[in-house]
C-alpha cells in the first residue's frame, strides 16, 4: 500500500510498470512498489482505468482554465490556435445601461455660456430635424442611420447650427461608446423636453448608424412655415401623420 495516492500523469500503465515504481514512491514496508501487469486478486472484481483514476485526489484545474477558451476545440490542426478570455467577452455583453446616458445628458443641459443658459432647446431640435425627414411610403430618411453627420444633410440650410448640438453629445458618445449616434440623438430630445419640465417622452432604442452619407435625404423634407398650410399638410403626410 503507497504512503500517500497520487494520480497517474497518464493512463493506469506506463510501458508495463506501475506507475507507482516511476514516481520514486515506496510502500509502508519499506519494500518497491510492485509492478502493474493488470493481474487481479481473486475473488475481486477488477477495476477499469477510469474507476481506479477516479478515486484519487486531482487537485483542482488551475483558475484560467475557467476562464479562457481555446480555439482547437474547433480547429484541432492549428500549430497555435488563439485563446479567447471569457471575462473579456462577458464585459463587452454588458446590458446597455440608458439610465447612466440620460443621466449624463441631463447633467450638461445647463450651461450660462451658452444661448439662453441650456442646451436643451438645440438637443430638441436636433432629435427633431432627424426625425422630420422620414419617408413612410419609401422608409428613407428619419432618424435611423444618424445620418445628419454627413454632407449633404450637415449642410442643409433648416440644419443651421446644429454641429452645435452634435459637438455637445460627442464626450456622452465617447463615454458610452457603445450607443449608436442615431439612439443618442433621439434620446436627447426627449431628454431635453423631461428636463425642461415637459412630459416624459416615450422612447425605445434600436437605431443603427449609417457609415456614410449615401443615405442622406434631399433638401426641403422639413417643415417650413413660410410655405403655408398646404406645404405643411404635405410634410407631415409624408411622414404618416394626418391632420388630427
Amino acid at each position: 500500500m503507497l504512503s500517500e495516492a497520487v494520480p497517474a500523469p497518464t493512463g493506469c500503465h506506463l510501458g508495463g510498470v506501475g506507475w507507482g515504481a516511476r514516481t520514486g514512491l515506496t510502500r509502508r514496508d519499506g519494500r518497491a512498489p510492485v509492478p502493474d501487469r493488470g493481474r487481479r486478486q481473486k475473488g475481486k472484481k477488477e477495476r477499469t482505468c477510469s474507476q481506479r483514476l477516479s478515486r484519487a485526489p486531482f487537485p483542482p484545474p488551475p483558475p484560467f482554465f475557467a476562464r479562457s477558451l481555446s480555439l482547437s476545440l474547433l480547429n484541432p490542426s492549428h500549430p497555435n490556435p488563439p485563446v479567447i478570455l471569457i471575462s473579456s467577452l462577458s464585459q463587452t455583453s454588458t446590458k446597455p445601461d440608458y439610465a447612466a446616458v440620460r443621466a449624463a445628458i441631463a447633467a450638461r443641459l445647463d450651461a450660462d455660456d451658452y444661448d439662453d443658459g441650456s442646451y436643451g432647446p438645440v438637443l430638441v431640435r436636433l432629435a427633431w430635424h432627424c426625425s422630420g425627414t422620414f419617408d413612410k411610403a419609401t422608409g428613407g430618411g428619419g432618424s435611423n442611420g444618424a445620418t445628419m453627420r454627413f454632407d449633404p444633410e450637415a449642410g442643409h440650410g433648416a440644419n443651421a447650427g446644429l454641429g452645435v448640438a452634435r459637438a455637445f453629445l460627442e464626450p456622452i458618445k465617447k463615454k458610452f461608446p457603445w450607443i449608436s449616434y442615431a439612439d443618442l440623438y433621439t434620446l436627447s430630445g426627449a431628454v431635453a423636453i423631461e428636463e425642461m419640465g415637459g412630459p416624459v417622452i416615450p422612447w425605445a432604442p434600436g437605431r443603427s448608424d449609417a457609415a456614410d452619407g449615401a443615405a442622406c435625404p434631399p433638401d426641403g423634407r422639413l417643415p417650413d412655415a413660410a410655405q403655408g398650410a398646404s406645404h405643411l399638410r404635405d410634410i407631415f403626410y409624408r411622414m404618416g401623420f394626418d391632420d388630427r
